[in-house]
């Protein structure tokens, strides 16, 4: 019997619902991050705060390094799995990953009160 259609009601085969098994986690998620955004909007007195310029110069900085390490790891996994999926869309998505990196990498160094690399910063 094939997998898709072992979900019945009173003996009716229903294969719209069977594809939702894999994407079980995408949509467990997606539940999860609305009910935490849902739930924040009543914090916000307690989560929300106006940074000083010194205090906000450093929180900047290392968000984007975050991402920018994100942007950097995800290229690395997808150029050494490069052998095994020869899909040329992984590769292009690497390239745009690593490309936003570079981006997000000069933007961090051309915000206001970081020191300039090959310009000053004039944000």
């Amino acid at each position: 019997m094939n997998a898709k259609f072992e979900t019945t009601i009173k003996g009716l085969r229903l294969p719209m619902y069977a594809f939702l098994s894999d994407y079980r986690s995408t949509v467990v998620s997606f539940i999860v991050s609305a009910f935490v955004f849902h739930t924040i909007r009543f914090l916000e007195e307690h989560v929300y705060s106006i940074f000083l310029a010194n205090y906000y110069l450093v929180f900047h900085t290392i968000i984007e390094f975050a991402s920018i390490t994100m942007y950097v790891a995800t290229f690395l996994v997808i150029y050494y799995v490069g052998d095994r999926d020869p899909r040329l869309r992984m590769k292009v998505l690497g390239s745009i990953l690593l490309f936003v990196g570079f981006i997000d990498f000069w933007h961090t160094f051309s915000y206001n009160g970081m020191p300039g690399l090959f310009a000053p910063s004039s944000t």
